[in-house]
């Protein structure tokens, strides 16, 4: 048995979303083993104001976790932090991850590049000087650890998050891990720097570890749907085959997965069907072969895509559909494309990210390579959806908007698209307009997609949540 350590720890958040906090479900279990009794979760924004929240907490440690876009805004806060308070902190996440960060020009300790279970062990364990998996100040090269396995892992412990925030503890629907790794090497996806820098390896939880943690939330919270986040959660038939047989008697509430096209039989739809899904997502990205293939990386073709819905509408599941526009050099007609494939599948709910140049990545180096992203000028925004930060022009960039406001309306009125008339006056709407709209149907199309029973009060709260997030 583990000892006590006497130490206070604080998961600061600085995320407002009613999305589940893996890391901090991750990082929560690793020290309740590692015998830390005192963790404590805040979830913030990066302001200032919130320090005292912290600094009335009196903890030893404060542990970090962010995007890209999010990582000066750390820095800044962990800076006022440490002027009214002495204490260690670490930054961890995919901003510390893929981010160049110069530790010496911040106030942060340390920060974790991967996997963060080691990463904390051993920083406890050196009395918070180095570990594998950190730069510190003291020890600025990095030792890389292996990746961990998750079979060896203790549950994923989501009481301390949930003590301290009511509203994800009380949602019904909640989101779930079974494993880690993807074996592809999509351009735009990070997954092909993680796999560079720790090797390619998929690792799957054992199915009834998944079923001890969903039996443990459904006997202690609210819950009525699930959603698998794995990036393929499909990407191993026999793990599928296991779970299909034991999750339908075990468990038995309706979920929804990400599949990808490629990976799709009638097999596996077949397990799904069987296991109880209600619906699944998958990505086009691109209907055009060479963006997809060529520039994307997606090695996936229009046969699969199409094999892959006519599977899906054969058993009856509901299937949403994801994309990628404003790719470096991507024409109008490219743009259409993709809108017009997306109209010929059909979906429940049809969605187009803006291409967002994150460092490292394979897509962001031929952005600037070919002259379509100033190196000097990047600045990467807060989501997906509010603009393009590439080389082009203003009338192409309100386009992109408008269009990926509009797609789930043209998927689920091909009229609207077809006709060049209506077309003309969709895009003739002021893209605020199309903006508040396609928000607004982005959470009822939500609900509907998944059957999601919420009270209306809980409704309301992540509705507000949902907008503070934007």
């Amino acid at each position: 048995m583990q000892p006590k350590l006497n130490i206070r720890i604080a998961l600061v958040d600085t995320v407002t979303s009613f999305y589940d906090r893996h890391w901090a479900f991750a990082l929560t279990a690793t020290l309740r083993k590692c015998g830390v009794k005192d963790i404590f979760y805040i979830n913030v924004l990066p302001k200032l104001r919130f320090v005292k929240a912290i600094v009335n907490i009196r903890p030893d440690l404060v542990l970090y976790s962010a995007f890209s876009h999010g990582v000066p805004l750390v820095a800044i806060f962990d800076a006022y932090l440490k002027s009214l308070y002495k204490c260690k902190s670490v930054l961890g996440g995919a901003g510390a991850t893929f981010t160049d960060i110069k530790i010496t020009e911040t106030t942060l300790d340390a920060i974790c590049i991967g996997e963060g279970e080691i990463a904390i062990r051993d920083y406890l364990e050196s009395g918070l000087i180095s570990g594998r998996n950190l730069i510190t100040k003291e020890k600025p090269d990095i030792t890389l650890a292996p990746l961990i396995d998750l079979s060896l892992e203790p549950m994923p412990d989501r009481s301390v998050v949930y003590h301290n925030d009511r509203l994800l503890a009380r949602i019904p629907s909640k989101a779930f891990i079974t494993g880690r790794g993807c074996p592809y090497y999509c351009t735009y996806c990070f997954n092909h720097i993680f796999n560079k820098m720790f090797g390619t390896k998929v690792r799957k939880r054992p199915v009834g570890q998944v079923i001890d943690e969903i039996r443990h939330i459904r006997d202690n919270y609210p819950l009525n749907f699930l959603l698998f986040q794995d990036d393929t959660f499909c990407i191993e038939k026999n793990w599928l085959a296991e779970f299909s047989e034991h999750y339908p008697r075990e468990i038995g509430l309706p979920f929804s997965c990400n599949v990808r096209p490629n990976l799709v039989d009638d097999d596996v739809v077949k397990m799904l069907k069987l296991a109880g899904v209600r619906a699944v997502s998958w990505s086009v990205e691109s209907a055009n072969d060479i963006l997809r293939n060529d520039i994307l990386k997606r090695n996936v073709t229009k046969g699969e895509m199409d094999r892959t819905a006519e599977l899906f509408r054969k058993y009856g599941i509901q299937y949403r559909i994801a994309n990628i526009i404003g790719i470096p050099g991507e024409t109008t007609e490219q743009v259409m494309e993709t809108i017009d494939y997306n109209v010929q599948l059909g979906s429940v709910f049809t969605s187009a990210n803006i291409f967002t140049p994150y460092a490292k990545l394979e897509l962001t180096e031929y952005a600037i390579k070919h002259g379509y992203l100033d190196p000097k000028r990047i600045a990467i925004p807060k989501n997906y959806f509010v603009g393009s930060v590439l080389n082009v022009n203003r009338s192409f960039e309100d386009f992109l908007i408008k269009s990926y406001c509009l797609l789930p309306y043209f998927v689920w009125f091909p009229a609207l698209w077809r006709n060049k008339t209506l077309r003309r006056l969709a895009y003739g709407i002021h893209r605020y307009v199309l903006r508040v709209i396609y928000e607004l149907t982005f959470l009822a199309g939500s609900k509907l997609i998944y059957g999601l029973r919420i009270s209306p009060r809980i409704a309301l709260s992540m509705t507000w949540r949902y907008i503070k997030s934007l």
